[in-house]
C-alpha cells in the first residue's frame, strides 16, 4: 500500500513544485499540460480507490496515507470545479458568439431592407418610365392613324380630280363641226358644272393636304417624345440590376450566419 501512495505522492510532489516554481505566464502557456496531469492523477487516484473497494481493503489512518488522499480530494474537488467552469464559460462563449450573430444579422437585416426601399424606388422609376413609353407609343399610333386617314383622303380627291380634269379636256376638245346644237348644249352644260365642281373638288384636296402635313408634325413630334421616354426607361435599367445584387448578396450573407447560429441551438 505505501507503494502505491508513494507513486501517487510522486506525481502529487511534481504537480506541486511546478505550480509553486513557475510564474503566471508560465501557468498559463503549459495551462494544458498542468491540466492534464492532474486529469491523470485524479484517474489513477479513481482507480486506485476503486481496486481498494472491489477488493475489500480499507485504507487506514496512520500509515502516512492521510496527505495523499487529502491532495487527492483537493485534486478531484479541483477537477470537478474546473470541469464546471469549463462547462460555464464554454456556455457564456457561446452566449457571446450567440449574441454576436444575432447582432450581424441584425445589421445586415437592417441593410437589406435598405437594399429593398432602393429597389423598389428604383423599380418604381422604372414603372413610370414604362407608363410614359407606352403612352408616347399609344400616342404615336394615334398619330399615325390620323395621318393615314388625311392620306388617303388626299389620295381619293386626288384621283377625283384627275379624273374630272381628264374628262373637261375631253369636253373642251369636242368639236361642234360634228355636234347638234343640243347635243353641243348638253356638252356646254356638263363642262360648266364640272368647272364648277372642280373649284370645290380643290379646296376639298387643299384641305386634306394640310391634313395630312399636320399629322406628319405630330408623328414627328410623338416619335421624338417616345425615343426620350425609351432613352430615360433604357438608362433606368441598370439600377434595379444593382440593387438586386445586392439584395442577393445581403440574403446570402444571412442565410450564412443564420446556418452558424442555428449550428450552436
Amino acid at each position: 500500500m505505501a507503494n502505491i501512495f508513494t507513486e501517487i505522492e510522486e506525481k502529487l510532489g511534481k504537480l506541486r513544485r511546478n505550480e509553486e516554481q513557475m510564474s503566471k505566464e508560465q501557468k498559463k502557456k503549459f495551462e494544458k499540460q498542468l491540466k492534464a496531469l492532474k486529469i491523470k492523477i485524479a484517474k489513477d487516484a479513481t482507480e486506485i480507490c476503486r481496486g481498494f473497494i472491489l477488493s475489500g481493503i480499507l485504507i487506514l489512518k496512520g500509515d502516512g496515507s492521510d496527505g495523499v488522499i487529502e491532495r487527492i480530494n483537493m485534486i478531484l474537488a479541483e477537477e470537478k470545479a474546473g470541469q464546471k467552469a469549463d462547462k460555464d464559460n464554454n456556455n457564456t462563449e457561446v452566449a457571446e458568439q450567440k449574441a454576436r450573430l444575432k447582432d450581424q444579422i441584425a445589421q445586415l437585416q437592417s441593410q437589406l431592407a435598405g437594399a429593398q426601399a432602393d429597389y423598389d424606388a428604383a423599380q418604381g422609376k422604372i414603372n413610370d418610365a414604362q407608363s410614359r413609353v407606352d403612352s408616347a407609343a399609344a400616342a404615336l399610333a394615334d398619330a399615325q392613324n390620323t395621318y393615314g386617314a388625311a392620306q388617303q383622303s388626299v389620295y381619293d380627291l386626288q384621283a377625283q380630280m384627275d379624273s374630272m380634269n381628264s374628262r373637261i379636256q375631253e369636253l373642251q376638245n369636242t368639236s361642234s363641226a360634228d355636234k347638234e346644237p343640243d347635243e353641243m348644249a348638253q356638252i356646254q352644260k356638263e363642262l360648266s358644272d364640272l368647272i364648277a365642281q372642280q373649284s370645290s373638288l380643290k379646296s376639298q384636296l387643299s384641305s386634306a393636304q394640310s391634313s395630312m402635313d399636320q399629322s406628319a408634325g405630330v408623328i414627328q413630334a410623338r416619335q421624338n417624345d417616345l425615343a426620350s421616354a425609351q432613352g430615360a426607361l433604357d438608362a433606368l435599367a441598370g439600377s434595379t440590376d444593382s440593387a438586386q445584387n445586392r439584395i442577393n448578396d445581403l440574403n446570402s450573407q444571412i442565410a450564412a450566419l443564420q446556418s452558424q447560429l442555428d449550428a450552436l441551438n
